[in-house]
């Protein structure tokens, strides 16, 4: 007896908890009933994506002409700065001070462009680095850097011999354009 009152119970709550109207004997699906099923739904196609090849590194841009190098530059070298200039007329001369770019300068010689590079020829030398005959040409790339600065590349140069050449100087200095050229006093 007590069993069929507690069934009559249940069965009287679920009544109340349905509504008590003539759909309670229908059974309404709930929302976990509902997400179970859109899960359980056939799957749709993705597109996979095509593999990307990652973008070749650019290079930065080259000076490739004497005239941008026309002008007087600051070059440094572990830090020690020192000074270049070079003219529309294809000379270029070097010194310790700006102002001895005109009136004594420590290097002077020949530069020009082939084949987008930079040649060096040395014709005077005081002593500022080992000295390179002039049949002895450096052939540089020249890279302009973001900041504006002019990094040099050695293609070929045959004047190596002792520590302090024109290869090394140039294979590792950065140049900084400064100003116009000057005039050159007399020898």
């Amino acid at each position: 007896m007590k069993q069929v009152i507690l069934v009559s119970i249940v069965c009287l709550l679920l009544l109340v908890a349905c509504g008590g109207n003539e759909t309670a004997n229908t059974v309404q699906p709930t929302t976990a009933v509902a997400a179970v099923e859109e899960e359980m739904a056939e799957p749709t196609a993705t597109a996979v994506p095509e593999p990307t090849t990652p973008p070749e590194p650019t290079a930065p841009p080259m000076i490739t002409t004497a005239e941008e190098m026309v002008g007087i530059w600051e070059g440094t070298v572990a830090g020690e700065k020192g000074y270049l200039m070079y003219t529309a007329d294809g000379r270029y001369f070097v010194s310790l001070t700006q102002d001895g770019l005109a009136t004594s300068p420590r290097i002077t010689g020949d530069y020009w462009f082939e084949n987008n590079q930079l040649h060096l020829r040395d014709l005077e030398n005081t002593g500022h680095w080992v000295e390179c005959p002039a049949e002895t040409v450096g052939v540089y790339d020249v890279l302009l850097m973001d900041d504006g600065r002019a990094t040099f590349q050695t293609v070929e140069d045959g004047c190596n011999e002792g520590g302090f050449t024109r290869n090394y100087i140039f294979s590792n200095m950065t140049q900084k354009w400064l100003a116009e050229p000057v005039d050159v006093a007399a020898p």
